[in-house]
């Protein structure tokens, strides 16, 4: 072969190698818009096309659409707590005192009898009815005594707020029975062993067949509590016993949560 043959024998060849480079180039930039490059032949990638706009400073890098972002956490669960302190006035008259917020969860639901892991009602004897009848907030058909025993007692425990009285309601039984209240303690406790005396009653006859429900002031306490206790004094109720016949008992002052 001649020399001239020779030569163009080789530019024949260098310009078929640009020629097949031209088709890979073009191969694998078909493949990079159709995102198959998985179905390149290895033989063919023999290099990696630069973007366009790039001026071949970075290599393009197959695009794969970029995972969902995580879904937040769901929100707490909201509750509804009373604010954690106030002041419930006292008017001399029965009302809605703090018993009365707790049952009714602060105005949020219809009154219920509080839950003993809200407010608990403990006696020193049970002669009728059931302990949480001191509490209950309606009158009607409540009917709840101790025995006939010096010092007869009832315990009131706040569960989860104290208040420093500035009153107190109490009611006799439904029905027109006698055995009221004459003689009597008012006593307000934090850890329920030591125990500050709030009022005295001595031959006290606000309670009688014309008024079952009655209030009293509690005046000059500076002490919070979370516990009282209404005990029977010498002397004893309206036949001269010591049955301790009570309802609806409730309290008012300036209250704040402990739990």
């Amino acid at each position: 072969m001649t020399t001239p043959e020779l030569t163009l024998l080789k530019t024949n060849t260098q310009k078929l190698k640009a020629d097949v480079n031209m088709l890979q180039d073009l191969v694998l930039s078909l493949a990079t818009e159709l995102q198959v490059q998985h179905l390149v032949p290895p033989s063919l990638n023999h290099h990696v096309l630069a973007p366009p706009d790039s001026n071949n400073q970075q290599s393009q890098q197959p695009q794969h659409p970029a995972p969902p972002p995580p879904l937040p956490p769901p929100p707490p669960p909201q509750t509804h707590n009373a604010a954690p302190h106030g002041t419930i006035p006292f008017r001399h008259q029965h009302g809605k005192g703090l018993i009365y917020q707790i049952g009714t969860d602060f105005g949020r639901r219809p009154w219920q009898n509080p839950n003993p892991d809200q407010v608990s009602v403990s006696a020193s004897s049970i002669k009728h009815g059931d302990p949480s009848m001191v509490v209950d907030s309606q009158f009607s058909n409540q009917v709840f005594f101790t025995a006939n025993l010096p010092s007869s007692w009832v315990v009131i425990e706040l569960k989860n707020y104290k208040v420093r009285p500035t009153g107190y309601t109490m009611a006799h039984r439904a029905g027109k029975i006698g055995y009221f209240m004459r003689n009597w303690q008012l006593s307000g406790s934090i850890d329920g062993s030591h125990w500050d005396l709030l009022t005295t009653h001595k031959d006290d006859t606000t309670l009688d067949q014309n008024n079952y429900i009655a209030s009293w002031a509690i005046n000059n306490i500076s002490q919070s509590y979370s516990k009282f206790r209404i005990m029977m004094a010498p002397g004893g109720n309206e036949k001269g016993t010591g049955a301790l016949v009570i309802a609806c008992f409730e309290v008012y002052g300036d209250w704040e949560e402990c739990r």
